[in-house]
């Protein structure tokens, strides 16, 4: 069973649906604190973070090769901007 879980990749689904209740009660937690992290804080993170999972997932599942290059190049395009963001010095919050 343990094997089956891992080889399907549904680890990685399971992964993927907690970064996704993370970024959800972050949304949430953001609409009632007046003070809370802006979207810049952790948006792009877990953007980054989600579409090298995707490309994880694509991988081990023996999915098609371009899906998996476009989730990396995904990934690595967002980490680019949120390091230009950060650099550039804009705030953190909104």
């Amino acid at each position: 069973m343990l094997e089956a879980i891992w080889r399907e990749g549904h680890w990685v689904d399971l992964a993927i649906l907690i970064t996704l209740a993370e970024l959800l009660a972050l949304v949430i937690w953001r609409q009632r604190q007046v003070s809370a992290l802006g979207w810049p804080s952790y948006g792009w993170n877990l953007l980054s973070g989600l579409a090298l999972m995707l490309a994880l997932r694509v991988s081990v599942t023996d999915g098609h090769w371009a899906f998996q290059a476009t989730c990396l190049a995904a990934s690595g395009m967002v980490h680019a901007l949120d390091l230009r963001r950060r650099l550039q010095g804009r705030p953190t919050r909104n």
